[in-house]
């Protein structure tokens, strides 16, 4: 027998050239995939973290300006609550016919029109307590209620008890006044009353309306401002402190019914 004749082995290139060909330009191709995803990944994190800052700055400057405009409020009622302090010094000067409240309330004839001009002192006082705190406790609510509801009672109960019809314009007038505040005012007062600020001034306001309807009585019950020769009647210096004080309680109360119900906040923020 002849030898199996051992065929000599020759390496064949199969898929090694392809391979070989191939792999490289898929590894760049895959590297290029990652530069491109990490430099989109890149962008889109500093497009997020530039829209955060622009938010979060308006926001910054939303707060700034609320924190503003109440600082600003803030001072326009302390101005408003120190100037109101003429209605207390209306107390001591004489109002009509050389006579001041203070005198008049000792008076058997006077002291129902002269009371509720007292209510400047806790006016002011309330005013000072809101300023300081922003709300007052149920027991100064109750106080100021009661106030507010006996000095309307004293006005309309020295109207009515004259048992005398008004006779003419003025004392028409006069007679309507205390009427159209009480309840014009009372009608805004719970009209508003949904709004945070007007929950916690309500007390406050409600002192300010008696007060006006009984100044206004009294103002236009001892109109023309004018005395007569010998230096009586009319409107005397106390007079005028009365009217700057019942101005600057219904510039104050306008603004308790204009302003809105608002949570100024200013939170911390942070950039990753």
């Amino acid at each position: 027998m002849y030898p199996a004749r051992v065929r000599e082995r020759v390496d064949v290139e199969r898929f090694n050239p392809l391979l070989d060909r191939n792999i490289p330009i898929l590894a760049n191709e895959l590297a290029n995939i990652n530069a491109d995803a990490a430099l989109n990944a890149s962008g889109l994190e500093n497009f997020n973290s530039f829209f955060f800052l622009v938010f979060n700055s308006y926001q910054i400057r939303q707060a700034m300006n609320t924190n503003l405009h109440k600082s600003n409020r803030w001072n326009v009622h302390l101005f408003l609550a120190v100037a109101g302090m003429t209605g207390i010094v209306g107390l001591f000067l004489p109002f009509s016919w050389s006579t001041s409240p203070l005198k008049a309330v000792s008076e058997n004839n006077l002291w129902q029109i002269a009371t509720p001009a007292f209510l400047s002192v806790f006016i002011t006082g309330a005013s000072i307590r809101w300023l300081i705190s922003g709300s007052f406790s149920k027991a100064e609510k109750a106080i100021a209620y009661i106030l507010s509801v006996l000095s309307t009672c004293v006005t309309l109960l020295f109207i009515f008890s004259g048992g005398i019809w008004p006779s003419d314009v003025q004392e028409w007038l006069a007679y309507t006044i205390p009427f159209v505040v009480i309840l014009s005012g009372s009608y805004l007062m719970f009209k508003n009353s949904g709004k945070q600020v007007l929950k916690e001034t309500n007390p406050l306001i409600a002192m300010q309306l008696a007060y006006l309807a009984n100044c206004l009585f009294c103002l236009v019950s001892f109109w023309p401002p004018e005395v007569d020769k010998y230096g009586l009647g009319g409107w005397q210096i106390g007079a005028y402190f009365c009217l700057a004080a019942s101005i600057i309680y219904l510039i104050q109360i306008a603004l308790f019914l204009m302003q809105k119900n608002e949570t100024a906040y200013l939170a911390e923020v942070s950039v990753p």
